[in-house]
């Protein structure tokens, strides 16, 4: 948000506010509500926002008119007519304020409004990211010919419990007010990061979904015992129109629970992966995480409904387990190393982007002012 505060007739303003819109910029005008010459600036801004000033002293209401000098009189406006006024002229107005309003409390509500549109780009990468793993992980099992990781209650679980309350809580991430200060990107060319997004993704959720796929192969070996290969508890059952891998029943058993644990640990995977989207560049390892206590509360509410699901599949999903194993409890936090690196490459293009826009504005506006 940069402010550009002028004292230039409306045709001048109007003039300017067209030469930045030619530029790809967007243009937020702040009026008055009382004055008519504001009308026609706030109709050619993008977004508009009326602010009734102040009065310089107070003007008691008369009914008689009070005779200036020989040339006119003059009239004290009626409520009335002050209302319609102000009705009028913020026509062109998204928001009107009173004024009451201070220019503090004006800004505190864009400083909200542009980290709430933050935190809802931060909720659906995050919630894109994870339904990507869900679909690589059964890719992966499919074409390596592996028993699938997931059964169909399982992605519907993650999909409709997990994935929607990890992402509904980064929307309420605390309020930056130093978003102000930063220039936005524009609305066009949206497919323009695409390789670089995804990229991103590669990086931070790659080693999420071979952990997962890993920790759910090596659990169905040890419940095997390690007897035999898995692929000789399978076999073909054809049909007329179609043909399924079905396996045996004390295998289908132990491929249950293999299941449920693989993911609970997804789920604790989830949950660290959701902590590096609370900040977009900031560093997790420098951030004060007792403030995201909307994070706090859906992670932990997260992982118990999780524990019940988990429970609930296989009772016995975490017995027979060795000692170390808990260690993969741990190994999620891997995750946020990983992810360190992608925020700082991030953080240099963004800088990168903040000193060339912050140069293209004051080219434009030492170019284009009125003199």
């Amino acid at each position: 948000l940069v402010s550009l505060f002028t004292d230039c007739e409306s045709p001048s303003m109007k003039e300017m506010i067209k030469i930045y819109q030619e530029n790809g910029e967007s243009v937020l005008c702040l009026s008055s509500a009382l004055s008519v010459n504001d009308l026609s600036v706030a109709a050619q801004a993008d977004l508009a926002i009326s602010l009734e000033p102040l009065p310089l002293r107070t003007c008691a209401f008369e009914v008689k008119a009070r005779k200036v000098d020989a040339a006119g009189m003059i009239y004290y406006a009626s409520p009335m007519m002050m209302s319609l006024s102000r009705a009028i002229n913020t026509i062109p107005s998204a928001f009107a304020f009173e004024e009451k309003t201070t220019l503090q409390e004006l800004f505190w509500i864009i400083s909200m409004t542009r980290s709430y549109l933050r935190n809802l780009t931060q909720c659906a990468g995050f919630f894109a990211a994870g339904c990507l793993t869900i679909f690589f992980s059964m890719l992966l099992s499919n074409v390596c010919g592996t028993p699938p990781p997931f059964i169909g209650y399982h992605i519907l679980w993650l999909l409709w419990i997990i994935l929607p309350l990890l992402s509904g809580s980064l929307f309420f991430t605390s309020v930056r007010m130093q978003s102000l200060g930063d220039f936005a990107f524009k609305n066009t060319e949206h497919f323009q990061d695409i390789n670089r997004i995804f990229t991103y993704y590669l990086l931070r959720f790659a080693p999420v979904v071979g952990w997962f796929l890993a920790t759910y192969l090596v659990t169905l070996h040890l419940r095997d015992d390690g007897e035999s290969d898995i692929s000789d508890h399978f076999y073909w059952k054809a049909t007329e129109t179609s043909s399924n891998l079905v396996g045996d029943v004390a295998f289908e058993s132990k491929m249950t629970r293999a299941q449920a644990f693989s993911s609970f640990i997804l789920t604790c995977s989830l949950v660290v992966a959701s902590m590096s989207f609370l900040y977009r560049h900031a560093s997790i390892f420098r951030s004060n995480l007792s403030q995201q206590r909307m994070w706090i509360l859906c992670a932990l509410v997260a992982i118990v409904l999780q524990l019940f699901f988990t429970f609930g599949v296989a009772p016995n999903a975490f017995e027979g387990l060795p000692h170390f194993y808990w260690i993969l409890l741990m190994m999620p936090l891997t995750v946020l190393l990983v992810d360190e690196l992608a925020k700082q490459h991030d953080l240099k293009l963004f800088t990168l982007f903040q000193r060339r826009a912050k140069l293209m504005f004051d080219t434009l506006l030492g170019m284009h002012s009125p003199k």
